[in-house]
């Protein structure tokens, strides 16, 4: 597994970073942001570091694609066409990730031979299921989509493990839903955080919910030690943002409310929606991030 590096690219270079969250269908959100940065004039990403539902979008904007990326939340997320109880009647997961990955890979296609020679790196962030620990795995035109899979498979709505050269993962959120600590360890100049919740929000502890989750992987033990403390995990990432913002040591792109499209939502005006709030959060942040430079 290649590790992200700790140096800017040049004497005196402006170096940044982006860390995209996921959420499930509030994924749609860090679309529409996703779709603003890559067309406006600001600053220039070298290393994005996406986890669950946010890295399909994040792998379509550092191929170049994001149009694509747009267009696959737009039409192929919303009915049935990802989540339905039919599909447990059927002995397949609640939500159809394999047939998602069917259209990254023939519907719209994903040319992930582009992140070879991409400006950007691409950090896909999943769970290992022998040590329950977050990695962070650089995406290349050979592990691309099986890291798509692999971070998108939430227990239980998909609840299987996806094998990615020889190693057992689940969805990234899992270990690390925030990556925080891991992008500001890059030490770039700006580092920039897309959240898939308004300020303030902070998950509970559910512990009926986390034993039911960890009993879905029964060969994995760690897994279950690390949903029991994924609350907390959560929180603390979210304190440290807080924490930073005040500082001015990080920005951070959010939504003002609560989005229309919640983890599981199917209805295609939600998921529209949320785009849009995720579009206008972005140039909201991209007007206030140009005032903020010298003239």
């Amino acid at each position: 597994m290649t590790q992200p590096d700790q140096q800017g690219q040049g004497v005196g270079a402006k170096t940044a970073a982006l860390f995209v969250e996921g959420g499930g269908l509030r994924g749609a959100f860090s679309a529409g942001v996703l779709a603003e940065l890559a067309k406006a004039e600001g600053p220039r990403f070298d290393d994005v570091v996406a986890v669950s539902s946010g890295a399909p979008t994040a792998a379509y904007m550092v191929a170049g694609q994001i149009d694509d990326g747009l267009r696959i939340w737009e039409n192929h997320t919303h009915g049935d066409q990802l989540i339905s109880p039919r599909n447990w009647l059927r002995a397949s997961p609640l939500m159809d990730i394999d047939r998602l990955v069917g259209v990254f890979e023939r519907t719209v296609p994903l040319e992930a031979s582009r992140l070879h020679e991409a400006r950007q790196r691409l950090w896909i962030v999943v769970t290992n299921c022998h040590t329950g620990r977050a990695e962070y795995v650089q995406a290349t035109p050979a592990n691309t989509l099986g890291l798509l899979k692999a971070t998108m498979a939430i227990p239980i709505a998909y609840g299987r493990v996806v094998p990615v050269d020889g190693v057992p993962y689940i969805d990234g959120g899992v270990a690390d839903a925030i990556p925080v600590r891991r992008t500001i360890a890059m030490k770039r100049d700006l580092t920039v955080a897309v959240l898939t919740r308004p300020r303030g929000y902070r998950r509970k502890n559910s512990p009926a919910v986390t034993y039911f989750m960890g009993r879905t992987y029964p060969g994995y033990p760690e897994i279950g030690r690390t949903l029991s403390a994924r609350w907390k995990t959560s929180n603390e990432a979210l304190d440290l943002i807080d924490d930073m913002e005040r500082a001015g040591e990080i920005s951070v792109i959010r939504p003002a409310a609560p989005l229309p499209a919640g983890r599981l939502s199917t209805r295609r005006e939600d998921i529209l929606a949320t785009i849009e709030a995720g579009r206008e959060a972005a140039r909201r942040w991209i007007r206030e991030h140009r005032a903020r430079q010298p003239s």
